[in-house]
């Protein structure tokens, strides 16, 4: 078939169209909302930029008192809340430079990371002969589980070894069986994109796979579930959607911390299905709104374990069934984010 110049034309300008449109910047999504503390109105004031304010935010997570003291009545970020404002850090990294830069490339580093002082981040203090790592058998399944075996570090799982006694903690042998659980139901299952490798990153675990810390953030001045971020220089990159990750969980989750779980290792269960499922989002548009990402995070936990129903908690709450007239995408009451799940 023969193509007329008009037509021949008509393509060219399409296929120039397209390309343009696919070189175009990424728009960065709405902040994580928060309550209207010291810390928002020094944002809506203009005395913070947004990758300022980002910074602040994320530094809530981890040094609470010293925001505090800057910024006055600064709210305590949710348990579950770390993974989406740390995301807002890693995409907005390229706008801070000096000593604001470091501080956030702190945040981002993983535990393991010798650069990130006790204190300023999530920073093991245990030095690298203290620390060990175990992948799963399955090489199928990519993912490897770090911990601290320092006797009496607070950043180390319970020592007990003995279902089964092979060397390894309980609590790790636990964590990975968990998260092969949730790697076989999401990815192989349901057919999720896998975490993208992080060979790109400075710091890449010891191997491409997706790698999860067990660190002591449950404690009640950090009071965390767990998270995935991300130390992927992509993840600055204006023109890149997708990037990978790394994921922190914590070493114990003591009831003396979170409560009472609904079942054995319960929120272990949950949260690591809930987090994964982030890791994975990253390896298709991490830039996707607050809502969306949360929503799907939380159907994922009773997908993947149905008889936990943590996340029946935030239907009574914070959901479309309480309040059918507020927009998913515009909620911005309470945890409504997690809410949507139902949707």
């Amino acid at each position: 078939m023969r193509l007329s110049a008009a037509c021949l034309l008509v393509l060219a300008a399409l296929a120039a169209w397209t390309g343009a449109a696919s070189a175009q910047p990424r728009q960065l999504p709405p902040l994580a909302p928060a309550a209207n503390d010291g810390l928002k109105r020094a944002f809506t004031q203009g005395r913070l930029t947004e990758a300022q304010y980002a910074l602040e935010r994320a530094r809530s997570l981890f040094r609470l008192g010293a925001v505090r003291r800057e910024f006055g009545d600064v709210e305590r970020p949710g348990p579950r809340d770390a993974t989406l404002i740390l995301r807002d850090l890693a995409l907005r990294l390229r706008e801070l430079s000096g000593a604001e830069r470091r501080e956030a490339e702190q945040l981002l580093a993983r535990p393991d990371d010798g650069d990130v002082p006790d204190g300023a981040g999530n920073g093991w203090t245990a030095p690298p002969a203290e620390q060990a790592m175990i992948c799963s058998a399955d090489p199928t399944i990519e993912i490897c589980v770090h911990w601290v075996f320092t006797v009496g570090d607070p950043d180390a799982p319970p020592p007990e070894d003995t279902t089964p006694a092979n060397g390894v903690p309980d609590q790790v042998d636990v964590t990975l069986a968990e998260l092969e659980a949730v790697w076989n139901k999401e990815i192989v299952d349901l057919d999720y994109r896998a975490p993208r490798p992080d060979d790109q990153s400075s710091n890449d675990g010891g191997g491409p796979e997706l790698d999860v810390y067990l660190d002591d953030i449950g404690t009640p001045n950090v009071g965390l579930f767990g998270y995935c971020t991300t130390d992927d220089p992509d993840a600055e990159d204006p023109f890149v959607f997708v990037f990978s990750a790394y994921c922190v969980l914590d070493d114990d989750y003591s009831a003396a911390q979170f409560g009472v779980p609904p079942e054995e290792h319960g929120f272990l269960k949950v949260t690591a299905a809930h987090e994964f499922h982030h890791a994975s989002q990253f390896a298709y548009d991490g830039v996707e709104d607050l809502w969306f990402m949360e929503g799907t995070a939380t159907n994922m936990e009773e997908t993947v374990y149905p008889t936990v129903n943590d996340n029946v908690f935030f239907l009574n709450l914070y959901s479309p069934l309480t309040r059918p007239a507020s927009p998913l995408d515009r909620g911005g009451f309470g945890d409504s984010e997690y809410g949507s799940w139902i949707f």
